[in-house]
């Protein structure tokens, strides 16, 4: 009888060297090679030399008008 346990949903990668890293429970478990050609990224996301790179802005933050708010109710 063949005892095995599917793992794959507690499997992650790490992108390291030009090869994604697998990990499970903190432990290296394999890799996957990457060459230029593999990766479908999304527009704005470029794959060079082993790294992912994004040419978008992040969105930026709103700052609050201060740092507290409804202090006109007294409870500040």
């Amino acid at each position: 009888m063949d005892c095995q346990q599917k793992i794959t949903s507690e499997v992650v990668g790490k992108i390291e060297n030009g090869k994604v890293v697998l990990y499970h429970l903190g432990k290296k478990i394999g890799h996957i090679p990457l060459d230029e050609k593999l990766p479908h990224l999304e527009e704005g996301y470029q794959f060079k030399n082993g790294d992912i790179h994004s040419s978008l802005i992040p969105p930026s933050q709103p700052s609050p008008d201060s740092y507290v708010s409804d202090c006109d109710l007294g409870w500040c």
